[in-house]
This record gives C-alpha cells, structure tokens and sequence, in this order.
C-alpha cells in the first residue's frame, strides 16, 4: 500500500492518515477510486486488496 500511495505522500503520513481517518470499505473504496482519478497508479486488480487493507487497518463498523 506504502509503495501506491508514497507518489503522493510521506509513508508515516500516510499510516497516520489512514490510522486516523475510520472509514467503512465504501468509503476506503471511493478514496481509492478518487486517488487514481488524481493519478494514483493502481492496477484493476489492485483495487479490492487495497481497499481491504485499508477497511482492515483504518476501518470502521458501518452502523447497525
């Protein structure tokens, strides 16, 4: 995920960021998708792992 996202950002800025900023996989997802319209290179196949690591280690519980 570091190696994605350090284009753009520092790498503890970046596990700070994502620590932080609690997200369901809806919304991890749409950042994803929002980062690669910004120019983030991310590969099709990429995009699910990404968005699971990132559900994982900043995620939130979507309320019952």
């Amino acid at each position: 995920m570091t190696q994605i996202c350090v284009g753009c950002r520092d790498g503890g800025a970046i596990m700070r960021m994502v620590a932080v900023r609690k997200k369901t996989a809806d919304e991890w997802r749409d950042t994803v998708y929002r980062m690669i319209g910004r120019g983030a290179q991310v590969f099709p196949d990429e995009i699910e792992p990404l968005t699971a690591y990132l559900t994982a280690t900043g995620g939130q519980v979507p309320p019952a």
